[in-house]
């Protein structure tokens, strides 16, 4: 069903009502099925996407007897409600139970990892305490606190305690001090790349993020905004400036949602896709707490940031067809 709705019109994708009604029917082909929705928290509020979703849960579960579903998310409070009023079992996994796997995760990384293979015993023991004591359960903290370990130019056991001692508390720390380290000049830059980045909605490649970036769509009403095609710099700039905040896609665009388990790749492509390296990173940009931050110029509004990719579009489509 799924494939005739696609080949029925190859110009236009099935919309949600079309997929919703294939979902339910393909459910009474069956005596009992199994639906496994995992980080259901990573689905975006703006939009009223969340909501529709959850709306979509209840309403499978009104007309699909034979529906038995398994939801992971963090504890938040519209998805807490919706589990409520459907009288689903709730089960909490505290923090502490995922720190043997955590740990196991460190071990992973420190021998696969040629500069951190080479630290001592009782340096890697305090690598994988430190770590997952600080955690709380969260991977991606591990993963960027791993990446800033290898940037150490030294080995040495001292050098290693003060990096650590030096580590951000939180995954909202870590991320501030990402972004503060963003050269002034190139700030106005990276805003732009986050703006595509967060907002566009298909992926982009390195080389077409490298053309976004000279287009200038100014606040003056009586402008249509600039584009100075000899500004371009090269696409590689992206994994530079914004090192840590993103990773590119080598695959195709079916793989532009897979979850963040590599930094970006230094061997990669124009061609390659390019997206933030976890969801974590547009939900701090987006939020209230950056805005307390020394990173707060960074901060992402979805009205502005939408309206900012609609000017740059309009100041491109006016500065080629009057070439």
């Amino acid at each position: 069903m799924l494939k005739r709705a696609y080949d029925a019109n190859a110009s236009k994708k099935p919309g949600r009502e079309d997929l919703e009604e294939i979902l339910r029917a393909s459910l009474t082909s069956y005596d009992l099925v199994f639906c496994h929705l995992d980080a259901l928290d990573e689905c975006p509020e703006e939009e009223d996407t969340r909501r529709v979703v959850l709306q979509g849960i209840e309403q499978l579960f009104e007309h699909a007897q034979n529906l038995r579903i398994l939801v992971t998310s963090r504890d938040e409070s519209d998805i807490r409600r919706s589990i409520e009023l459907l009288d689903l079992t709730s089960i909490s996994v505290a923090s502490e139970l995922v720190t043997p796997d955590i740990q196991r995760y460190i071990d992973k990384q420190i021998s696969r990892v040629p500069k951190l293979s080479r630290l001592d015993a009782a340096t890697k023991n305090l690598v994988r305490e430190t770590l997952s004591e600080r955690a709380d359960g969260m991977f991606r903290y591990v993963f960027c606190q791993l990446q800033e370990l290898t940037k150490s130019k030294s080995t040495r056991p001292t050098t290693v305690r003060n990096v650590l001692l030096a580590l951000p508390a939180t995954l909202d720390g870590t991320y501030e001090r990402m972004l503060s380290r963003i050269d002034f000049e190139d700030q106005p830059y990276a805003l732009t790349l986050l703006r595509w980045l967060a907002f566009s909605y298909e992926p982009l490649t390195l080389e077409q993020l490298a053309e976004a970036s000279i287009i200038d769509p100014t606040n003056d009403p009586n402008s249509d905004g600039t584009v100075d095609i000899d500004n371009k710099g090269d696409w590689a700039d992206t994994l530079e400036v914004l090192a840590g905040l993103v990773v590119a896609i080598t695959d195709d665009k079916q793989d532009y949602e897979a979850p963040d388990c590599e930094p970006a790749d230094e061997e990669a492509q124009d061609d390659d896709y390019i997206r933030l390296a976890h969801f974590s990173v547009k939900e701090y940009l987006q939020s209230n707490r950056i805005t307390a931050s020394k990173a707060r110029d960074y901060h992402l509004d979805p009205g502005r940031g939408h309206r900012f990719l609609t000017h740059s579009c309009l100041a491109y489509l006016i500065y080629y067809s009057d070439s």
